[in-house]
C-alpha cells in the first residue's frame, strides 16, 4: 500500500492505494480517499495517521528513535561494496604487487593505496566511460 496524490480538475485528493497481482498484470484499487491533500496535511491529519501507523511498527520507530537521540548504539558495523572489494583485494595478495615492483622507489606515499583507490573509484563510479581493448571508445 502507497499514499497517492490524484489531481482532479485543479485540486487533488490524497488516497490509499493498495496494488494487486492479477495475473500477470498489477491492478491498483483505491483503499481510501482521505480529503484534499492541502487539507489534510495542514490539518495536522496526515501527521496522526502516520504516527498511529507507527506505534505498529518496529523498524521504522527504531530509526526514528535513534535519530531523535532517544536510542543509544551499543556498536556499529561497517558494511558495504568497498568493504568487499578490499577483502578481495586483500584474499587475491593483489597488495604485495606494487610493494614488491616498487621496493627499490623512493615515493613517499602509498602506491598500494593509490591503485586500490583507483580501481575501486572505477567499479563504483557507473558514469566513467571504459575504453574498449582496440581503443575505439566506450566499451558496451
Amino acid at each position: 500500500m502507497f499514499l497517492r496524490v490524484k489531481k482532479v480538475g485543479t485540486q487533488s485528493h490524497l488516497q490509499i492505494v493498495q496494488n494487486t497481482r492479477e495475473g500477470k498484470s498489477v491492478r491498483q484499487r483505491v483503499v481510501a480517499t482521505l480529503g484534499h491533500t492541502d487539507e489534510f496535511i495542514a490539518s495536522g491529519k496526515l501527521d496522526a495517521l502516520a504516527s498511529s501507523m507507527l506505534r505498529h511498527t518496529t523498524t521504522i520507530r527504531a530509526f526514528d528513535a535513534h535519530r531523535a537521540g532517544s536510542l543509544q548504539a551499543h556498536r556499529t558495523r561497517s558494511l558495504g561494496p568497498a568493504l568487499v572489494f578490499e577483502r578481495l583485494w586483500k584474499d587475491l595478495g593483489i597488495p604485495s604487487v606494487p610493494e614488491k615492483m616498487l621496493a627499490d622507489s623512493r615515493l613517499t606515499f602509498s602506491v598500494e593505496w593509490a591503485v586500490f583507490l583507483t580501481v575501486m573509484h572505477r567499479l563504483f563510479c557507473s558514469g566513467t566511460a571504459v575504453p574498449s581493448a582496440a581503443g575505439r571508445g566506450p566499451a558496451t
